[in-house]
């Protein structure tokens, strides 16, 4: 696996040029869905992440990760000019090693938020 956690692949798409931060405060709706729909019709469509989204103030958002070829790429481990067939290839290649059973840890990222009551 290239990636480790969502953070780790958000620097490598940083690194490439392949991430646009907006760090304006947005809208859940409707200036998520529009940029977020805005980015997939860009050549290249970078991945998008939200940085102040009103009403969360702690919170961040993150869209259009598989929104390119060159997103994908990156996804993959792979440059992010590598070619669609050289990624499918690359697919076919990874294809016997999947499901990959489940690791449990007892600390990851996803256990930083915990929710002490329903809401």
């Amino acid at each position: 696996m290239p990636y480790g956690c969502l953070r780790d692949f958000l620097r490598k798409a940083e690194e490439e040029g392949q991430l646009l931060r907006i760090k304006e405060e947005v809208r859940p709706e409707p200036d998520i869905r529009t940029i977020a729909c805005a980015a997939t019709k860009v050549a290249s469509g970078p991945v998008v992440l939200f940085e102040k989204i009103q009403g969360y103030a702690d919170k961040q958002i993150v869209m259009n990760v598989h929104g390119s070829w060159e997103n994908h790429a990156l996804t993959l481990g792979l440059p992010k000019n590598t070619p669609v067939k050289e990624q499918f290839h690359e697919i076919l290649r990874r294809w016997d090693r999947y499901p990959i059973p489940p690791k449990r840890v007892a600390n990851a990222p996803v256990k930083e938020v915990i929710l002490s009551k329903n809401f």
